[in-house]
Formats: structure tokens, C-alpha cells, sequence
């Protein structure tokens, strides 16, 4: 019988990525729903992202984290993004 293993319990580095994209999306002030419409997917994934319920695709998580004026670096190293210099 398969086990259900959640992301972040495959990926214990990874299990805050969802939280982080959150943080800046809040901070910038861009709405899940409009978010989800500049990038060309549902709000519904964007959400299951952000919940760290599914890993999305390369392409989804690039389109995400540049709409939201980060790097792939800041989400992946320690998920601060880097203070404008």
C-alpha cells in the first residue's frame, strides 16, 4: 500500500519555499487571485504552492518568483529576499 508523503517531508529545505513566495506576495501587495492571472495558472495551484502541497514546475515556480521581484536564490537559500543595494 502507498504511503502519502507530504513535500515537506521529502524535502525538509524545501517546505518553506510555499511560505516564503507567500510572504513576498503579501508584502508586495498582489492578491492570490491576481497573482495566479499574470502567471497564467489557477489560483487553486497557486494556493496549493503556497501551502506546500504540490511542487510545481520549473517554469510555474521561475513565473512565480519573478513576478514577485525575487531570484530563485533568495527563495532557495535562506528565503530572505535580498534588500535592494
Amino acid at each position: 500500500m502507498a504511503e502519502h508523503v507530504t513535500v515537506s517531508e521529502r524535502m525538509p529545505d524545501a517546505a518553506q519555499i510555499g511560505a516564503r513566495l507567500r510572504a513576498q506576495r503579501e508584502r508586495v501587495g498582489i492578491s492570490l487571485r491576481e497573482v495566479a492571472r499574470r502567471i497564467g495558472v489557477s489560483p487553486s495551484l497557486v494556493s496549493q504552492i503556497e501551502r506546500d502541497m504540490v511542487n510545481p514546475s520549473v517554469s510555474t515556480l521561475y513565473a512565480l518568483v519573478t513576478e514577485l521581484g525575487l531570484t530563485m536564490s533568495d527563495v532557495f537559500v535562506d528565503g530572505r529576499p535580498r534588500s535592494a543595494a
